[in-house]
């Protein structure tokens, strides 16, 4: 069980690794926030999209500290919403869907 989660993390750090067009994988995101109907990450969908769309990255790792900034938006006891974009970075940066 330990090996099945260790080769998930280590594949989903290569897909990760392997992105090229980081500021391509933002407007992905930005997209999906953009078509969210969730009703508890709605109040937040104004100020992620500003957030997203206020800085071009060309690096995995400046994509990775905006991410970082957009979920401090999100308030500490807002699960609901913080796993909703939690999930959504996973189908940007995973599944590329």
């Amino acid at each position: 069980m330990i090996d099945y989660f260790i080769n998930q993390v280590s594949n989903d750090a290569k897909r990760i690794n392997a992105i090229k067009h980081p500021n391509d994988i933002k407007n992905l995101i930005i997209d999906k926030v953009r078509s969210s109907r969730k009703p508890e990450f709605k109040a937040y969908k104004p100020s992620v999209i500003k957030k997203l769309s206020s800085i071009s990255v060309s690096t995995t790792f400046s994509l990775f500290e905006l991410l970082r900034d957009v979920e401090e938006l999100f308030e500490h006891d807002d699960i609901i919403s913080i796993n909703f974009w939690r999930k959504k970075l996973h189908e940007a940066l995973i599944d590329r869907k």
